[in-house]
């Protein structure tokens, strides 16, 4: 008579595949610390330091509660919170530099409608309140809150061409929607932009880098830990537009635009804290995005240009989102396989901005605007304003 046992993987207790990619991380975890204990058994020298024995005891725990002690129900919630870790690649949906980019967008629009020749420096706060799905991968849906302002420099050589350089900050507080993970970003950016108008026609460039530091805690409740995950990235961030003015009658001018824009952006490798063997060890990461803009604008001159002038205007505009590269390699700190989870997947969408200027003798200029972006599992606030002042 012979008795077989054979133990089926724990992604048959996961209820979405990054959970069930968490739980194969957990099969061959096991699985090596099972042959290094018989290695050290044996007279081998299966781990190397107190640590390894004590992440070894861990994941030995775990799997004891799974097999004997657990229900499915508590078994799937242990699955979901070891696949918490999806938040890292989340993050990669997080636009670092959008405190800078979003007040540069205006500046380097097309320049006309009266505006004064010459040099003015410009201070711009702003806000985003953004909300990012794609959850095919089990993913939490996260939001987004970014705070900040931005301050630097515009030269106005010609009437219709300009150039700047600026300087930014702004804090992103994310958090996951429905599971128990939040980060923190801190963003420092530089960049530069131009706008040169050719009879009707205008082209425009926009520079940025930022450098960040990230901020990850996540709470598992049924697990009794809370893991805490700290690195450095970066974002440079680059894009060519070409618009063409349309007169529309009195002082409306409508312009169709495409843009080509570029984001990359990369984050450090690092190993959580908190977590014993269920933490984790995440390698280097960076990806290459590309999103083509198609839009038209809509602006008027009202008032007096040399006095008091007003100087309303409109965008609507659709992005094509390339893909963002949310997926992230991990291995349990326990040992075993790397295995991958994948964040938020957002797909293109849709922008509606409005806005109003006004100057004062040509030195001093006041903008309000607001925008709302929409589709592709986004949903995005925008509120900026700001001043400069000539000179």
């Amino acid at each position: 008579m012979a008795i077989e046992a054979i133990r089926k993987s724990y992604a048959t207790g996961a209820t979405n595949p990054n959970a069930a990619s968490a739980a194969v991380g957990l099969d061959s975890a096991l699985a090596d610390v099972i042959a290094r204990v018989k290695t050290d058994a044996a007279g081998g020298n299966g781990f190397a330091t107190v640590t390894e024995i004590a992440n070894a005891q861990d994941i030995a725990n775990i799997a004891a509660g799974l097999d004997w002690r657990m229900n499915s129900a508590q078994a799937a919630q242990v699955f979901n919170e070891l696949s918490s870790a999806e938040i890292y690649g989340s993050l990669a949906a997080v636009d670092q530099n959008a405190v800078f980019n979003t007040t540069v967008n205006r500046l380097a629009a097309r320049r006309g409608y009266g505006e004064a020749l010459g040099t003015q420096i410009w201070f711009n706060p702003s806000a985003n309140f953004a909300k990012t799905g794609g959850t095919k991968s089990g993913a939490s849906k996260i939001k987004t809150n970014s705070y900040g302002g931005a301050f630097g420099i515009d030269v106005a050589y010609q009437a219709n061409g300009a150039f700047g350089i600026g300087f930014g900050y702004g804090q992103h507080d994310v958090t996951a929607q429905g599971s128990p993970e939040e980060a923190q970003v801190r963003t420092y950016t530089i960049g530069a932009y131009a706008t040169q108008g050719f009879g009707p026609f205008y082209g425009s460039f926009q520079f940025a880098y930022g450098f960040s530091k990230f901020e990850v805690e996540r709470d598992l409740t049924l697990l009794a830990r809370t893991i805490e995950g700290d690195f450095k990235g970066k974002q440079l961030d680059a894009s060519i537009e070409l618009g063409y003015d349309v007169a529309a009658g009195g002082n409306l001018v409508m312009t169709p635009y495409g843009k080509l824009a570029l984001r990359r952006w990369s984050m450090n490798g690092f190993t959580e804290e908190g977590g014993a063997g269920i933490g984790l060890r995440f390698d280097n990461a960076s990806k290459t995005v590309f999103s083509p803009v198609l839009g038209v604008k809509a602006g008027a001159l009202l008032g007096d240009a040399d006095g008091v002038a007003y100087r309303p205007y409109a965008k609507v505009q659709y992005s094509f989102q390339g893909n963002i590269g949310s997926d992230r390699t991990a291995q349990y700190m326990g040992g075993g396989n790397t295995f991958r989870l994948k964040g938020v997947d957002p797909d293109g969408h849709g922008l509606v901005e409005l806005g109003i200027d006004a100057s004062i003798n040509k030195r001093v200029n006041l903008f309000l605007s607001g925008g709302y972006g929409f589709g592709g599992h986004n949903s995005v606030g925008q509120v900026r304003s700001g001043i400069s002042f000539g000179f």
